[in-house]
């Protein structure tokens, strides 16, 4: 993920914040990919449409809950339209979240910007 992050900060005039407060995680293969997945469409849109400066990404658990936040501060966009066809990105990254049995919420306003949350029970990373 920090090999993702660099990336994308040399090809982007945007400014990423990245925290992680868990010292170790223990994860699977597959639950990792879809974790990473996640993180680098988000990257995607919003080096594509969001217009951001910065971007602020963290991991933390809490009471056993596995918690991925993706914060932007760009234009945002209505949610409910870009979950409807053709948004496959957006259906993608909710497909990966529930196959590793978590839950993805996105919230944007317009002109405030976006939050993509990932939660998943610790045990179904394992």
């Amino acid at each position: 993920m920090r090999t993702e992050i660099d990336s994308y900060k040399s090809r982007q005039d945007t400014q990423i914040n990245f925290f992680c407060s868990a010292r170790t995680l223990s994860v699977s293969n597959d639950a990792s990919l879809a974790i990473f997945r996640i993180v680098q469409e988000a990257l995607r849109n919003i080096a594509k449409y969001s217009e951001a400066s910065n971007v602020d990404i963290s991991i933390n658990i809490i009471k056993d809950t596995f918690i991925l936040q993706i914060k932007d501060d760009g234009i945002g966009f209505d949610v409910e339209s870009a979950r409807k066809p053709p948004g496959l990105r957006l259906k993608s990254m909710m497909e990966r979240a529930r196959l590793i049995g978590g839950k993805l919420d996105i919230e944007s306003q317009e002109f405030q910007g976006t939050t993509i949350e990932l939660n998943v029970a610790n045990k179904r990373l394992a």
